[in-house]
């Protein structure tokens, strides 16, 4: 099983968004991940890390996008279930709220347990995953 590691930097929005893609690396250590995570704390941009291949069953990938003017980060994680339905979850200490609220101002609608504020908490959760290709459900619930 590989854990491939992407991340990448934006800038702009809709046809004059720019991209700087600053790593794209299977398995690479706690320490290159996090070195390059540091960069989404304080720029746009969006990190993941993804199981290759992906399986039928089980966590499939781990997904981060910033928005740090706000100090926000769209934190997702995607598990494919015995009956083949795939489930995303989010932060498991979030208190549920059934509201969508936009992030980054992109339009899109997003669950308000999916954005969170702490930055520490997505390095921990990224560091968990690559090293054991799992994620709590006490840290990532639905």
């Amino acid at each position: 099983m590989k854990i491939r590691f992407a991340c990448t930097l934006y800038k702009g929005i809709g046809i004059n968004k720019t991209y700087h893609n600053l790593m794209l690396k299977n398995n690479p250590s706690i320490q290159e991940m996090i070195y390059i995570l540091e960069h989404i704390k304080n720029h746009s941009g969006a990190a993941g890390l993804k199981i290759d291949p992906e399986p039928d069953v089980g966590i499939s990938e781990l997904n981060v996008c910033s928005y740090p003017s706000a100090n926000q980060y769209l934190l997702t994680l995607a598990e494919y279930l015995d009956d083949g339905d795939l489930i995303v979850r989010t932060k498991s200490d979030t208190p549920y709220n059934p509201n969508l609220v936009m992030f980054n101002g992109d339009g899109e609608m997003y669950p308000s347990s999916a954005i969170i504020d702490d930055f520490d908490f997505v390095i921990k959760v990224f560091s968990v995953f690559l090293e054991t290709g799992d994620v709590p459900y006490d840290l990532m619930d639905i």
